[in-house]
């Protein structure tokens, strides 16, 4: 079974989340080594450093993917969105009939830098969960208050935390991996179809 619990926990104006998946982080990163992935970069003067899967063959990790389309997770989570960001004018059925979701897990190769910067404005909420073995300062998100740094607040990254950010013109945060191995991630972006096409996860952090 899989299931996103939401903490008391906040980095600034990021809820803290931790999420139940009966593997564990050795299993999963040996299985993610095995699939076949591409490069998510569209920028040509940019070094690739983080890469996507084309496809899924492993069914286990399959779901990962599949639970952040799923009808229950996008309720529980516009749930926890409008009740923490008053600003999203939409209703919970709104969201839920007009919402899109794009998720994927992510790798991102030592290099790895997205400087500070928020979300687009027709992103509802964004939200990432870590799948390192253990937690890794070097490769973690950083919120702040504003884009010169200030307030800094460190996501825990050990192995299935991680937040989700509800759409905010305050909530600048920036990741990175400094390591010298791989991050790993379950990430998305969910938000208004009427408006501008989602990005592809390329600006997630």
């Amino acid at each position: 079974m899989i299931r996103m619990n939401y903490l008391q926990d906040r980095y600034n104006s990021a809820i803290a989340t931790s999420l139940e998946y009966p593997y564990t982080s050795q299993w999963l990163i040996e299985n993610l080594q095995k699939e076949q992935w591409a490069s998510l970069e569209n920028n040509v003067d940019k070094p690739n450093h983080r890469f996507h899967m084309l496809t899924i063959s492993n069914p286990e990790i399959k779901a990962l993917v599949d639970f952040l389309h799923s009808e229950n997770y996008k309720k529980s989570m516009i749930s926890v969105v409008k009740k923490f960001n008053n600003n999203i004018t939409a209703s919970e059925q709104e969201m839920l009939d007009h919402g899109t979701m794009t998720a994927g897990i992510v790798k991102d190769m030592p290099g790895h830098f997205v400087g500070p910067h928020l979300d687009p404005a027709h992103v509802w909420c964004s939200g990432m969960t870590y799948l390192n073995e253990k937690q890794d300062q070097e490769k973690t998100t950083v919120f702040y208050t504003n884009a010169n740094r200030n307030n800094p607040e460190i996501a825990d990254n050990s192995y299935l935390k991680g937040w989700i950010l509800p759409g905010s013109q305050d909530a600048w945060h920036e990741g990175y991996n400094n390591s010298n191995e791989p991050r790993y991630t379950l990430m998305f972006f969910f938000g208004d179809s009427r408006q501008e096409q989602l990005l592809q996860g390329a600006h997630i952090q």
